[in-house]
C-alpha cells in the first residue's frame, strides 16, 4: 500500500455538480461531490455502475461532452487553480502532462489509424519537447515497463494488431509517460490477467512512492482497493455516501450501502449464497425524495424517504446516513442496527485482499 507521506493536497473537489440535459430530463450524474487527494496517496473510488465515478474523473479534465453535459456547479482545485474556469486551450497544458488519465476502454481510446509509437510519442514531444528519436526510445522503455513483450517491435504496431490486454498497457504507458502529479485511473486493470494486473498496480504504487504522484483509482474490484488504496470514497447515485481510510471502510463500514457492497462479494473463505443488495440503482433523472438509497436500505427509517441525510464526520472521514450516531463518530451504526461480520473485523487488509481472490504481493 502506497502510504501518503505528505499533507500537501494535490486535488480538491468541492461540491462538484455535473449534469446531463436529455429528452427525459436532467441526469444528475455527479451531484455535490467533495473529496481531496494528497501527494503520494491512492484514493479508491468505488460504487455500482452508474454511480458517477467515471464522470467525476472526466470532470477533472473537462472531458465531459458539452452538450449534453454541463458543469452545474462546484470547483476543482489543482495546483492552486480552479480547473473548471480554464478554457479548452488552457486545459491542454494539464492533460497528459501534470494530470494523466487511464481510460476504461482502450479499444475506443486509441486512434486505429496511428501506430503505437506515434500515439505515445506525441505526448512526449508535446509536453517534454523530445525529438522523434528520443520519443521513440522513451516509448520503447515505457512499453517494456508495463510488461509488453518485444517492445521494440510492438512500438510500430497499429491498435488492431494488439490484444485487449496489450492495448490497456499501451494506455497505461501513455498515462505514465510524463510522470504526472495526478493520475486518474478508470479501471486500469480491465482485461489484464492476474500477473500483469499485479505488475501494473505495483507500477502505480511505485509512481506514488518515488514521485509522490496522487492517484484516483476507479474500480469495482474491492480486493484491489484493499491491497493498494490508502483511502476509499464510496459513491451512490451521484453522491458520496461514505469516505474514510481503507482500514475503516473494510473493517467498520458506516453506511449500509458500503456494508452491502462488502457482503455481496464472493470470498474464497466463505461458502453458501452471496448476499445481494436488493432492488436496482435509481434513475438519476428521477431520483426519489430523501435518501437515494432508502428504497434498498435494510435499516430504513420513516424519515429516510422524506429528508436527505447530511454528511456526518470530517470531510475525509464520514458518511451520509441517518443511522449514524451523530454524537459518536466512532459508532458504526446507531444502536447496533447493522453489525459488521466478526470474521471481517479481525482480518488484516492483506487477508481481505486474499479472501477476495487478489494476490497483490
Amino acid at each position: 500500500m502506497a502510504r501518503a507521506d505528505s499533507t500537501e493536497t494535490v486535488l480538491r473537489i468541492e461540491d462538484l455538480r455535473t449534469h446531463f440535459h436529455t429528452d427525459d430530463g436532467v441526469v444528475k450524474a455527479v451531484d455535490g461531490v467533495s473529496l481531496s487527494v494528497r501527494r503520494g496517496e491512492i484514493l479508491g473510488l468505488v460504487g455500482e455502475s452508474g454511480s458517477g465515478k467515471s464522470v467525476t474523473n472526466l470532470s477533472v479534465l473537462q472531458l465531459v461532452p458539452t452538450p449534453p453535459g454541463r458543469y452545474a456547479g462546484g470547483q476543482i482545485w489543482f495546483g492552486g487553480e480552479d480547473l473548471l474556469t480554464k478554457s479548452e486551450q488552457e486545459m491542454r497544458a494539464f492533460r497528459g502532462n501534470r494530470i494523466a488519465m487511464i481510460f476504461q476502454d482502450p479499444m475506443t481510446s486509441l486512434n486505429p489509424y496511428l501506430r503505437v509509437s506515434r500515439q505515445v510519442g506525441e505526448v512526449l514531444r508535446l509536453h517534454k519537447g523530445m525529438d522523434a528519436k528520443a520519443a521513440r526510445r522513451r516509448t520503447i522503455e515505457l512499453l517494456e515497463m508495463v510488461g509488453i513483450p518485444d517492445p521494440s517491435r510492438r512500438v510500430d504496431a497499429h491498435p488492431h494488431e494488439l490484444s485487449g490486454g496489450m492495448l490497456q498497457r499501451v494506455m497505461i504507458a501513455m498515462a505514465l509517460a510524463c510522470e504526472p502529479d495526478l493520475l486518474l485511473a478508470d479501471e486500469p486493470t480491465t482485461a489484464l490477467d492476474v500477473t500483469v494486473q499485479a505488475q501494473i498496480l505495483e507500477l502505480i504504487q511505485q509512481l506514488c512512492r518515488d514521485r509522490g504522484t496522487a492517484v484516483v483509482l476507479v474500480t469495482h474490484d474491492l480486493g484491489v482497493v484493499a491491497g493498494v488504496a490508502d483511502r476509499v470514497a464510496v459513491m451512490y447515485a451521484g453522491r458520496l455516501v461514505e469516505q474514510g481510510d481503507v482500514e475503516q471502510i473494510f473493517h467498520h463500514p458506516r453506511h449500509p450501502y458500503t456494508e452491502g457492497l462488502l457482503r455481496s462479494l464472493p470470498r474464497l473463505d466463505r461458502k453458501g449464497e452471496l448476499t445481494a443488495i436488493p432492488g436496482m440503482p435509481p434513475n438519476l433523472s428521477n431520483l426519489p425524495e430523501g435518501c437515494a438509497f432508502a428504497p434498498r436500505c435494510p435499516v430504513k427509517m420513516p424519515h429516510c424517504s422524506e429528508q436527505t441525510p447530511a454528511w456526518t464526520g470530517s470531510p475525509d472521514s464520514g458518511a451520509r446516513c441517518f443511522a449514524l450516531d451523530a454524537d459518536d463518530e466512532a459508532t458504526v451504526f446507531h444502536r447496533g442496527v447493522v453489525k459488521v461480520d466478526e470474521a471481517t473485523e479481525v482480518m488484516s487488509l492483506d487477508e481481505v485482499a486474499a479472501a477476495l481472490g487478489e494476490d497483490l504481493t
